[in-house]
């Protein structure tokens, strides 16, 4: 018998799945992220919303030292202007260009701007981008990664 769907409803099927695999990578990643902030003298506090918590740059600055075992520099540890976290980032992006770390693109306002999906793709794509270089995890593996950090 013929399946018969509605026009449209594959494509919504696609956008849920794609919502679906996007929140359990956010998962992972922030528990990834989580694994080395808490190594961290005095430890930050634990990432809950790492779309948010992003924002400010502070964090960012915190995991670069930790993965480079070196101090970033001066950056803005109280940021209360988009002026200020947009410096914390272009200060983190700096870095990782002096690593030669590709970030594909992503710039200090994607991560600060208010637009929910574009930060989310640039949080995964940044994490992704900093595991593939910092953990020597292989685009084959992703998968099993993944499944690894999302078991509970």
């Amino acid at each position: 018998m013929p399946n018969y769907t509605k026009p449209g409803q594959n494509r919504q099927a696609g956008k849920d799945l794609r919502e679906e695999q996007d929140t359990q990578q956010l998962k992972a990643f922030t528990l990834w992220w989580n694994s080395w902030l808490q190594k961290r003298v005095p430890p930050s506090p634990m990432v809950t919303d790492l779309c948010e918590e992003i924002k400010p740059g502070v964090i960012s600055m915190h995991l670069i030292e930790l993965l480079s075992a070196s101090d970033a520099g001066k950056y803005n540890e109280s940021p209360s202007l988009v002026f200020h976290m947009n410096e914390n980032h272009d200060r983190f992006f700096a870095l990782l260009e002096s690593k030669n770390i590709d970030y594909k693109n992503i710039g200090a306002a994607d991560l600060t701007d208010g637009n929910r999906a574009l930060n989310l793709k640039s949080v995964l794509s940044l994490t992704w981008t900093l595991i593939q270089h910092y953990e020597e995890v292989e685009n084959d593996t992703l998968l099993d990664w993944v499944k690894q950090f999302t078991n509970d």
